[in-house]
């Protein structure tokens, strides 16, 4: 038999276990890898230290070890600017940010006209929101990732809002700050 036979895609057990007539000598990760890569790809990874060799290869529990990471799949869409919605109860701060983190405007329910409790309704922050997509794009951001912090009442139409006015809302994260029991709460105002 053929060692390019013996290195087929569907062989990715470890070498203790026989197929038909033959025993396999790769262990599984090399198997693996060598699937998705082709054999030549395979081995140049395995010369440059990549990828495990042969011998130094554990068992298909260890592949994960081996596996390295890049930033593009990590973080997605770091190429696009960001729009930061703050949402609190009493009021929703929309900033738009290029992919550096460098600030190109902010729009807040209080500038566009909203006093005392209607600032932090969700009606305000949907004007906000639509204020902010304008201010967007006549910045030239028609594409851009929404993260969203806090729990006001102006979140979800501060959001709306972006999309309606035509940004090309590709993702929105939810950033809030969450304690692992950190500060104490203030005590419960009584009405």
């Amino acid at each position: 038999m053929t060692v390019g036979l013996l290195r087929s895609r569907f062989q990715v057990l470890s070498r203790q276990f026989w197929f038909g007539e033959v025993q396999s000598f790769y262990p599984t990760s090399w198997c693996v890898f060598q699937a998705p890569f082709g054999d030549n790809r395979a081995r140049l990874l395995q010369r440059n230290h990549i990828i495990p060799g042969r011998r130094s290869a554990g068992s298909y529990l260890d592949i994960n070890k081996h596996h390295k990471a890049y930033g593009s799949q990590i973080l997605k869409f770091n190429h696009l600017p960001v729009i930061h919605i703050n949402a609190t109860y009493n009021n929703t701060i929309i900033t738009i940010m290029d992919k550096n983190g460098k600030t190109l405007g902010w729009v807040s329910a209080g500038t566009e006209g909203f006093e005392n409790a209607r600032r932090g309704s969700t009606t305000a922050g949907r004007q906000a929101g639509i204020a902010a997509a304008q201010k967007a794009i006549s910045l030239g951001v028609d594409k851009a990732r929404i993260k969203v912090r806090g729990i006001g009442t102006g979140r979800k139409g501060a959001v709306n809002g972006i999309e309606t006015a035509g940004v090309d809302v590709v993702s929105v994260t939810d950033v809030t700050p969450v304690p692992h029991n950190g500060c104490r709460p203030r005590k419960v105002r009584r009405m």
